[in-house]
């Protein structure tokens, strides 16, 4: 069965990263979540998108590790205005924390608010980034219902920046190969997979999309865990096996008794 041809349907129904605009807390370190918007830009895999931000006298500064060979310099401001910068105390310099992999230490004045900026590496690039205070906030799939033909979920819907929602649906559950799975949009916070075979299992991650961008070519996200489902076996029917009087007025009626799937009889 391809799974792209099913029928779907979509209802609409520390410090947590759900913090857009979030008031500096007091002088201290904390666990932030970041996001940018170019591929060129990866956040370090390994922090899943997390960073550091340290508070001081007020001042929040979050320490970036990204995932390759950064760049030469950053700079808060138009390409124009870093050409023209000679302060040098302005621009950015990377941190190697690794072989070949650099960090950046980016003032932060309000949380969940783009930082527009600009990075040298062959020539000035513009970019963005957004930080977030707290840890990432990840949805959840909270129930499923299902029958022989259909699967239902329902999830959380976290964080609250995120700005889609999407379904992953595999029959393999192999969701690191994009040949194994299909992304749907979600419109809100149910899912529904129809015209299904009995006994069909399927897996289902849902993913929380964050684009605060005007324009990016990043994969921002966050997956919640993966749910496995199987639609229920086809109901065999019962075998009326006897049917006697015992007494007058009185009928006494026997059947093949099935469990898989029944929740009672009806004579």
């Amino acid at each position: 069965m391809c799974i792209a041809a099913m029928m779907v349907t979509g209802s609409s129904g520390a410090f947590a990263a759900d913090t857009a605009g979030a008031k500096m807390p007091a002088d201290g370190t904390y666990k932030a979540t970041v996001f940018t918007n170019s591929k060129m830009m990866k956040i370090a895999p390994e922090d899943n998108h997390t960073c550091t931000v340290t508070v001081k006298d007020g001042k929040a500064m979050a320490y970036v590790r990204l995932n390759k060979a950064g760049y030469k310099k950053f700079f808060i401001g138009s390409k124009d205005e870093a050409k023209k910068n000679t302060d040098e105390s302005r621009f950015i310099l990377p941190i190697e924390y690794e072989k070949g992999r650099y960090a950046y230490e980016i003032p932060v004045e309000q949380f969940g608010k783009v930082i527009d900026f600009v990075a040298l590496g062959s020539e000035w690039f513009d970019r963005q980034i957004v930080i977030y205070l707290g840890e990432p906030a990840y949805p959840a799939i909270t129930s499923v219902k299902k029958s022989t033909e259909a699967v239902s979920i329902s999830f959380s819907k976290k964080p609250s920046y995120t700005t889609e929602y999407m379904v992953l649906t595999s029959l393999t559950g192999n969701f690191d190969n994009p040949n194994e799975y299909v992304i749907n949009d979600a419109t809100g916070n149910s899912y529904t997979v129809k015209d299904l075979e009995p006994n069909t299992k399927l897996y289902f991650k849902v993913r929380a999309v964050i684009n605060p961008f005007e324009e990016s070519n990043a994969e921002n996200y966050l997956d919640s865990d993966v749910q496995s489902v199987t639609t229920l076996s086809r109901i065999t029917p019962t075998t009326l096996k006897t049917v006697t009087s015992p007494a007058k007025r009185t009928l006494n009626v026997t059947w093949t008794k099935k469990t898989a799937n029944v929740t009672g009889y009806q004579v």
